[in-house]
């Protein structure tokens, strides 16, 4: 089962206190290897990767440590640093460069050692040149299933480090990641007032009357088919920009049938589905449904 997040470092916080038991590759051939997948022994499994766009070249630069020192023992330190987020470090300063580049260190420790996984993107500006995360559990998780530091909503897996209860709505902390809930009901958010307002949004009485008008053939802007999105299933913005950060649609115009098509799977597609249902328009036009 394919798993969202909403950034790397919110997963990786999820990686602490997990075991290792295997890792693929075994051997590194730096500037050579293009993926790392770690797979953990309560059934999760990490693909360091870049999703290739064009003209750009990611991969593996160097491994300071042992890789193996990571399997067999729970992981005491995961996280991941970038030279753009963090230009001032001399430790990831490497000098001028003419052309665009991006560092990405993996920070990873157990009881047996550290181990520093460090990546180099390359390019000339116009594409992406950060490391991507993908995330998938051998199992089927349930909405609003929880586990020893997650939580799972919406499609969406979190950190969670504490959890508290504010006025009937529980708020499950991490590190850069809010999930407020109510009734069965979640929204992400960088904070908790984000995560609030979008838990409001989701339970309030939306005006959908704009889109009743619209077919399977209605064209749309890239903007227009977010909010439309929204609107109709109550996604919320942090769910919405995580989906749109993971498989980089094309920003240009769309049908709603290709809306539809392309998020398949995710949260409130079986709500935008039903909406645009031949016999639930007709509904609509009729006023049966408000």
């Amino acid at each position: 089962m394919k798993l969202n997040i909403v950034n790397n470092n919110d997963f990786l916080h999820i990686l602490l206190g997990r075991t290792i038991t295997k890792i693929t590759p075994e051997k590194i051939i730096p500037q050579e290897t293009e993926q790392l997948t770690f797979e953990t022994a309560d059934g999760f499994i990490v693909n360091f990767y870049h999703e290739q766009d064009c003209c750009e070249s990611v991969s593996i630069e160097s491994v300071d440590g042992d890789l193996t020192d990571l399997i067999g023992t729970p992981l005491l330190m995961s996280e991941e640093i970038s030279n753009v987020e963090d230009m001032q470090n001399p430790q990831h300063n490497f000098g001028e460069w003419d052309d665009s580049h991006t560092w990405t260190f993996y920070k990873f420790a157990t009881i047996k050692g550290y181990v520093t996984v460090r990546w180099l993107g390359e390019s000339n500006g116009y594409y992406s040149e950060s490391v991507d995360l993908e995330m998938s559990i051998d199992k089927e998780l349930q909405n609003g299933e929880k586990g020893n530091n997650w939580i799972y909503a919406d499609g969406i897996i979190s950190y969670c480090s504490s959890v508290h209860n504010l006025n009937g709505i529980t708020y499950h902390y991490g590190v850069e990641n809010v999930v407020a809930e109510q009734n069965g009901v979640f929204a992400h958010g960088k904070n908790a007032r984000e995560a609030l307002q979008d838990l409001s949004f989701k339970l309030a009485k939306r005006n959908i009357s704009k889109y009743k008008s619209l077919t399977l053939e209605s064209v749309l802007t890239y903007e227009e088919a977010i909010m439309m999105y929204r609107v109709i299933t109550g996604a919320c913005s942090a769910g919405t920009n995580s989906f749109l950060n993971q498989t980089k649609p094309e920003i240009r115009n769309y049908t709603v049938n290709e809306i539809i098509k392309k998020t398949s799977g995710q949260y409130g597609n079986e709500i935008l589905k039903d909406f645009f249902n031949p016999v639930q328009q007709l509904n609509i036009v009729l006023g049966r449904i408000k």
